[in-house]
């Protein structure tokens, strides 16, 4: 309609993401298991998961770290996950229609992107109430409040390693993250679909 600009949220239909997250898990092995979810890409900065397992892996940690998506920088990855003496516990899932089995059944979402408007994954993750470990960007810093629903670390794989070796490690912070692991209620579909009568009943 002239001379109005309608935006509006992505909407996290929680019903739907439990339907499709199904009743079996993806995982065979009785270890840790992380996510990541994203684009293989430079503002994605999945070389951090990469430098982060690294870490863990020599730290003594057990575990194995899952990455859906694909992109430009898959075959620089590979190479660098071979550098880091990784290939035994990050595994490249590429893109998937259904990521949210993986999703649902990990102990841990990490998101390391530099750059979200937003932050889609982020809240399936938690709309599934899987703990959030997450790069602090503009999008995610809305609605993310540091160790209260999630852990916001500053942009640099340091960082980011000791917010994944911190939620391993204090269970009590881990279990209090995880029971406010929750979509907020502004990005659920009831929400966002209430905004939308409301600003069509304005024109």
């Amino acid at each position: 309609t002239a001379g109005k600009i309608i935006v509006i949220s992505n909407m996290i239909d929680e019903e739907l993401l439990q339907q499709k997250s199904g009743t079996a898990s993806p995982y065979v092995s009785d270890v840790t298991q992380l996510v990541t979810v994203g684009r293989l890409s430079l503002e994605k900065h999945m070389e951090n998961v990469i430098y982060v397992a690294g870490k863990l892996k020599k730290a003594g940690y057990h575990f194995q770290w899952h990455i859906i998506g694909d992109g430009a920088q898959r075959d620089e990855l590979e190479i660098l996950r071979e550098k880091e003496k990784v290939t035994d516990c990050v595994f490249f899932e590429g893109a998937k229609r259904n990521p949210y089995p993986y999703m649902k059944y990990a102990d841990l979402y990490v998101h390391p992107s530099y750059v979200e408007s937003q932050g889609i994954t982020i809240l399936e993750a938690m709309a599934l109430h899987l703990p959030c470990v997450v790069t602090i960007s503009r999008g995610p810093s809305e609605f993310i409040k540091d160790g209260v629903n999630g852990l916001l670390t500053e942009q640099n794989p340091q960082a980011l390693t000791v917010g994944v070796k911190h939620m391993l490690e204090d269970r009590k912070l881990y279990e209090h993250i995880q029971s406010a692991s929750v979509c907020p209620e502004r990005f659920r579909t009831v929400e966002v679909m209430k905004k939308i009568y409301e600003l069509f009943g304005q024109i």
